[in-house]
């Protein structure tokens, strides 16, 4: 559960203009849902997310948000 806290703590951190760049979309969350309010979340926010497993799936253009 440790590791599930300091993903949080890094989310609370980001601010508009970061990204956050992850190895695999499971560092994240391991629930579909979980993972689609996350990545609204911070795109709402501002933030830019990477998986770099997933290079198609790019939240930084229109076309990549669904």
């Amino acid at each position: 559960m440790k590791a599930r806290n300091q993903v949080v703590t890094l989310l609370a951190r980001l601010t508009a203009g970061d990204e956050l760049i992850v190895k695999s979309l499971d560092r994240l969350g391991r629930r579909a849902g979980e993972l689609v309010v996350l990545l609204d979340k911070q795109h709402k926010r501002g933030t830019l997310v990477r998986i770099m497993d997933m290079p198609w799936l790019d939240y930084s253009a229109p076309f990549g948000l669904y």
